[in-house]
């Protein structure tokens, strides 16, 4: 298995979609879905596949752990049926406590209003709940409290459901001479830990606006 991080590939094979096609104007993803038949979505999923194999021609699998994948998920069965969707959860509160305190280069303008964050959360969860619902059993969920309470058999679950042998390199991902180039660059060279568990509550009187878009 590879990681390739937080790509953009799945974005730019989407994008392809949207192109005018002879006379017809350009439409603006996913106004472009319409027009898909089961030749077309081969080759996108094709186009996808060799964009990703920039990155390792060896590995079996090859992640893309683009937090913003879970908009298109519909679109990923179609194109990549094969595909393995992982579903990292957390607190809610814990979340998005961390989406706000975190500088994101290419910005995303609703993680900078506590409100406007639990909004388009609650947005993320109700889409989720959509996903599961149309594609059963599509989706695995991988709770992160779960995660550091029990890494050992969270992962080998995690493993068995990927069809991946256990290796005791998952564990010690920390050491990994990988360069990471994504936001959680500084949480991947330390061991699992459980300090951000609940994180929230110590800034709970600042986090009204947030909570009350959550939970109402």
């Amino acid at each position: 298995m590879f990681g390739a991080g937080e790509t953009n590939d799945l974005a730019i094979v989407f994008e392809s979609i949207t192109k005018p096609v002879e006379k017809e104007p350009f439409r603006k993803f996913p106004d472009g879905l319409t027009r898909l038949d089961g030749r077309i979505l081969t080759d996108l999923g094709n186009q996808y596949v060799t964009r990703i194999r920039r990155y390792s021609n060896d590995a079996k699998f090859i992640t893309n752990k683009m937090p913003h994948n879970f908009l298109h998920i519909g679109l990923i069965k179609a194109i990549l049926p094969n595909a393995r969707i992982i579903h990292c959860t957390r607190d809610p509160m814990d979340n998005c406590l961390s989406i706000f305190k975190t500088y994101l280069v290419n910005g995303h303008r609703y993680s900078y209003d506590l409100s406007e964050l639990g909004q388009y959360y609650r947005m993320y969860l109700e889409l989720m709940d959509f996903w599961k619902d149309t594609l059963p059993g599509l989706v695995y969920d991988q709770n992160y409290e779960e995660l550091v309470k029990s890494p050992k058999q969270q992962v080998q679950n995690l493993l068995r459901h990927c069809g991946l042998p256990w290796d005791n390199a998952c564990l010690d991902f920390h050491q990994t001479r990988r360069r990471i180039g994504t936001a959680s660059s500084a949480q991947v060279n330390r061991p699992i830990h459980n300090n951000s568990v609940l994180r929230w509550a110590r800034y709970e009187k600042h986090l009204d606006p947030l909570k009350t878009a959550i939970y109402g």
